[in-house]
Formats: C-alpha cells, sequence, structure tokens
C-alpha cells in the first residue's frame, strides 16, 4: 500500500531506548503524511508511563483521522 493512503500514528516514549526515537524518525521520513508524537517522561510502555497522555493523544487521533477517500 503506498505511503498516505491510510491514517498513521506513530509513537515512543523521549526516554525509551535510543533506537526507538530513530525508529519513529527513519518510519516518519518514509511516512510524510503520518501523525507522530514523542511522549515526554515516558519509557518504552507508554500508555503505563504516562496514560492519561497516551489517551488523549489516541483519542485525537481516532477523532481526526481519515483516509483519503474520507477527506
Amino acid at each position: 500500500m503506498p505511503s498516505g493512503c491510510y491514517p498513521l500514528l506513530i509513537g515512543c516514549g523521549r526516554i525509551d531506548d535510543p533506537m526507538a526515537l530513530e525508529a519513529l524518525m527513519a518510519w516518519q521520513a518514509v511516512e510524510p503524511d503520518c501523525r507522530s508524537v514523542v511522549f515526554e517522561n515516558a519509557g518504552h510502555c507508554v500508555n503505563m508511563d504516562v496514560p492519561q497522555a497516551f489517551n488523549r493523544t489516541l483519542e485525537e487521533f481516532w477523532e481526526t483521522a481519515s483516509t483519503p477517500d474520507e477527506s
């Protein structure tokens, strides 16, 4: 499937392994239409480290995400 044909949210925690942030940036480079977020004060388990920020981000993404056919 070509880039941009689907909603995509990429996230990682700021204090996760440095490879996670590198992977997020690399993925974002090949998926320029994605939405990405780096969660402050979170490691690898973002949903457990900062659950309110994680849930808010996910809810906002679900509410605003659309595919090209829907926009």
